[in-house]
């Protein structure tokens, strides 16, 4: 993580994601990495487009490693805890399709039978 100290940061903007973006800074500042944040970017689309132009690092989910343009490289961050972030479900309040009726009942039954973590009272 020391590497990155003096670097310009690409991160994600607090307002769209918050929780992507005190993720982020989080670890930097764990790390006490001070880096001057170059761009703060409304989707990680548009991060991944900073690092392959040249403009910076970022940090972001492992699933962009997926998406990434030819020339960009990613490495695993080797940290004392592996980073996570909560995950919600999201559907349209009118939708009575039978697949999202399993989906949200299957949920439900996997979030209450779990011994850690947030629980919500109702999908």
């Amino acid at each position: 993580m020391e590497a990155f100290a003096g670097h310009k940061f690409l991160s994600i903007s607090r307002e769209v994601a918050p929780a992507l973006h005190d993720l982020a800074h989080g670890i930097l500042d764990r790390a006490g990495v001070n880096c001057e944040v170059a761009m703060a970017s409304e989707n990680v689309l548009t991060s991944v487009g900073g690092v392959a132009s040249g403009m910076g690092f970022a940090l972001l989910p492992d699933y962009v490693e997926q998406i990434l343009p030819p020339g960009t490289v990613t490495r695993p961050l080797d940290l004392p805890e592996t980073p996570t972030i909560d995950l919600m479900v999201a559907y349209h309040r009118d939708d009575r399709l039978p697949a999202l009726t399993c989906l949200l009942e299957l949920l439900q039954e996997r979030i209450l039978e779990a011994p850690l973590g947030r629980q919500s009272p109702s999908l």
